[in-house]
């Protein structure tokens, strides 16, 4: 597009006739002597997204016989604006950064109104090529860019909308994230508003963002904006069909379930409630963080990656255990609301060994409530008692249930170099172990093979 801010010509005409004759066919002489010699002139420089810009130009075309001069004008008017207009080969560096500011503001003004500024209105403007050539430019051009269309996104969604509909250029988006948490003039509100719109548009850029994250402090920035809506977003992103089919909202019923039942006042690791959330949100992008592109998670390796990575090796079974004894139980432990994910949870827990729940009781003729020791290792021992044919079947089953629960290793040993020499053993273990038990040690023997046999009981329970 041509834009003259101003012009104005000086004739001097000795004929009158000539001179009325020009000014009763003012707009006709512009149109076929001025505006089309000016479109040919500079129709060169239309090739490319390039915006020039003339102060000033002076043109003096001389003397021109009247007879003539319908014909001389936009020849002479051609030849002095070609010597006068800068051709792209011969444009300096200061022009060419010029150009490129007045293309970058452009864009801007796109995202801000919808529309192009008037000097490029008829250009072929195409947003997502013109974020694609910003980002190729210095970071003199770049960089500003960047940081005004940040701030424009944070303060009105609808450029945020346009940007994300409208600029089909990944590396952009994710450039304009990572900025907007990062920028100090914002608040939690204007950058939580931000993540909201962006998970809900265009989820894969926070969570390519987790992933690519150089160092733990923009982790920190983004833990800061999340709550729950968000995290079942991130959640749902991150495991995609990579997992189990009710993987996400399971995952994210066992983040709400550690938040409810933390205690209020907190435990000695990890701080009262407020800075245990704080806690837990920072953990959940650095399991997404180390996660790599596995093609399958199974709730049980999830569970126990994910609680490893919140409470550390040192302290999770400990934790666990304490969070899990404030909601409310039956007196064998297992919890009291017995909704779907609930009862998935504590199936899982048990299955992993994860609690520390209290022995059970047993009341004694007197009255005296005893607890259970730890049992002896003392494998032929157990062989001999498992063999006798006097043994009650209760006291061999709770024998038996405690060798695989507080020593699951020794008790596969032992079923493999002597329980199987002695088929009579299989009979009596199958009618002696429960599923919980051997889910334990199915557990302990390897994930693989406890979702193997889980997927075949389903089977065979339809």
């Amino acid at each position: 597009m041509i834009r003259i801010d101003h012009i104005s010509f000086e004739f001097t005409a000795p004929d009158e006739q000539f001179a009325y004759g020009l000014h009763a066919d003012w707009d006709g002489f512009c149109r076929r002597c001025f505006e089309q010699v000016v479109e040919e002139c500079c129709a060169a420089h239309n090739k490319e997204k390039v915006l020039h810009e003339i102060e000033r130009l002076e043109l003096d075309l001389g003397s021109i016989p009247e007879e003539d001069f319908y014909l001389e004008f936009p020849r002479r008017l051609r030849e002095e604006l070609l010597k006068a207009l800068p051709f792209p080969e011969t444009r300096t560096a200061d022009e060419m950064e010029k150009s490129a500011t007045f293309r970058r503001d452009n864009l801007l003004f796109f995202l801000e109104h919808g529309f192009l500024k008037p000097e490029w209105a008829d250009s072929d403007f195409n947003p997502s090529k013109e974020a694609g050539w910003l980002l190729l430019q210095s970071a003199t051009i770049r960089m500003p860019f960047i940081r005004n269309a940040t701030l424009l996104c944070l303060e009105r969604e609808y450029a945020l909308l346009r940007l994300l509909w409208q600029t089909d250029n990944m590396e952009m988006h994710l450039r304009i994230y990572t900025a907007a948490l990062a920028e100090p003039s914002a608040g939690l509100q204007e950058k939580h508003r931000f993540l909201t719109l962006m998970l809900e548009e265009k989820p894969d850029i926070p969570v390519h963002f987790v992933h690519e994250a150089g160092n733990d402090g923009e982790l920190h920035s983004m833990a800061a904006l999340l709550d729950s809506p968000t995290v079942r977003q991130l959640m749902q992103t991150e495991m995609k069909e990579h997992a189990e089919v009710d993987l996400p909202p399971y995952w994210h019923y066992l983040y709400e379930w550690l938040i409810q039942y933390y205690p209020f006042n907190g435990l000695a690791m990890f701080g009262g409630k407020a800075e245990f959330t704080r806690h837990l949100h920072h953990r959940l992008l650095t399991f997404i963080r180390k996660r790599s592109d596995s093609p399958y998670l199974s709730k049980v390796e999830l569970t126990l990656d994910f609680l490893l990575e919140v409470f550390g090796p040192a302290y999770y079974k400990e934790v666990l255990s304490a969070i899990y004894g404030l909601q409310p139980r039956h007196s064998d432990g297992s919890p009291v609301y017995d909704g779907y994910f609930n009862r998935e949870l504590y199936r899982i827990f048990m299955q992993l060994s994860l609690l520390r729940l209290p022995a059970v009781m047993e009341q004694k003729a007197t009255g005296e409530k005893v607890e259970p020791q730890e049992i002896s290792l003392d494998m032929e021992k157990l062989t001999a008692v498992l063999k006798e044919n006097t043994g009650n079947y209760a006291d061999k089953r709770t024998l038996l249930v405690m060798v695989a629960k507080q020593h699951p290793e020794i008790f596969l040993n032992w079923l493999r170099s002597e329980a199987l020499k002695d088929h009579t053993f299989i009979s009596l273990l199958s009618e002696l172990a429960d599923d919980r038990m051997v889910s334990r040690l199915l557990a302990t023997l390897s994930f693989a093979s406890l979702e193997t046999v889980e997927k075949i009981k389903g089977y065979l329970e339809r």
